[in-house]
């Protein structure tokens, strides 16, 4: 489990969050140094493979259910549209 930060819960705390959290993206920061709570845009990736990335809050994430492709692709990976992309903020 991650550590407590001064506003709760991170990220590391929750294994779902943590699996989609792009490290390289993020500027040197690491599950457990971002609270839940964060309402700043972070970068995601896709768990499924390839190199979709998104910017989104945390709320947004959860919001939105992960990975924009494999949302809009209910038959994943069968899907029409590449994995292999990036959506910036």
């Amino acid at each position: 489990m991650g550590k407590k930060s001064r506003k709760g819960t991170t990220i590391a705390d929750d294994p779902y969050l943590a699996a989609n959290f792009d490290p390289d993206r993020n500027g040197g920061l690491r599950p457990e140094d971002v609270s839940t709570q964060n309402a700043k845009p972070l970068w995601w990736r896709c768990v499924k493979g390839g190199t979709v990335r998104w910017s989104a809050t945390i709320a947004a994430f959860k919001s939105m259910g992960g990975c924009p492709i494999c949302r809009s692709n209910s038959g994943y990976p069968g899907g029409g549209m590449s994995h292999d992309i990036d959506m910036p903020a």
